[in-house]
C-alpha cells in the first residue's frame, strides 16, 4: 500500500495512540478490529503548516522509562 501511494505521488504516516472508539464514527463494520489508523494524502510544502504545527515538528519527544 505505501508502495502504490508512493508511486500514485502520496504520502502516508502511520498513527500511533488512536482512539478506537472514536474510529467507529468511520462505520467498520463489527466483525472487524481496527488495528492500525493511517493517514494518506499529498504532501505541501512546510512553509504552509501552523507554527504550533512547525514547533512540534522539531521538538524532541518525551521518552517513556523502561523499568
Amino acid at each position: 500500500m505505501f508502495l502504490e501511494a508512493f508511486n500514485q505521488g502520496l504520502i502516508m504516516h502511520e498513527m500511533g495512540g488512536f482512539d478506537v472508539q472514536k474510529a467507529k464514527v468511520f462505520n467498520i463494520l463489527e466483525e472487524y478490529e481496527i488495528g492500525v489508523m493511517i493517514a494518506i494524502g499529498f504532501q505541501d510544502a512546510y512553509h504552509v503548516l501552523p507554527q504550533r504545527i512547525k514547533e512540534k515538528a522539531f521538538k524532541p519527544g518525551a521518552k517513556k522509562t523502561i523499568i
